[in-house]
């Protein structure tokens, strides 16, 4: 695993503890894809993830079987050269926020661009 995608994880887990759980998002389906434009809200829908997991009460757990078909979802990619994440995160309809961010080299936020939240 990148450093990249464990710096990724690592914020997924902590929005839900931030704002996700407060709208009893449960069994939250996240996607990795090879690349994605945080503006494009049906990319989730019409593309194939490279790798799928079920958010679990906060935590990430690898499950193949996950699919984004509705809300909440989560959709993401990472850049390993840039050491960059975009992601779309969507708890509950009309909850969602679009987000482009550059990791520093030990994990933290460097820069988190909002791009848009309904």
């Amino acid at each position: 695993m990148s450093s990249t995608l464990s710096y990724a994880q690592h914020w997924i887990e902590r929005a839900w503890s931030e704002m996700g759980q407060n709208f009893e998002a449960n069994l939250v389906p996240v996607s990795r894809f090879d690349r994605l434009e945080v503006d494009d809200m049906a990319f989730p829908f019409k593309n194939v993830a490279l790798e799928s997991w079920c958010l679990k009460d906060g935590v990430l757990v690898k499950d193949p079987s996950a699919k984004i078909v509705r809300v909440p979802f989560i959709a993401f990619s990472v850049d390993d050269k840039e050491n960059t994440m975009n992601i779309q995160v969507h708890w509950a309809g009309r909850c969602g926020y679009g987000f482009e961010i550059v990791f520093e080299e030990h994990g933290s936020v460097l820069n988190q661009k909002m791009r848009w939240i309904s």
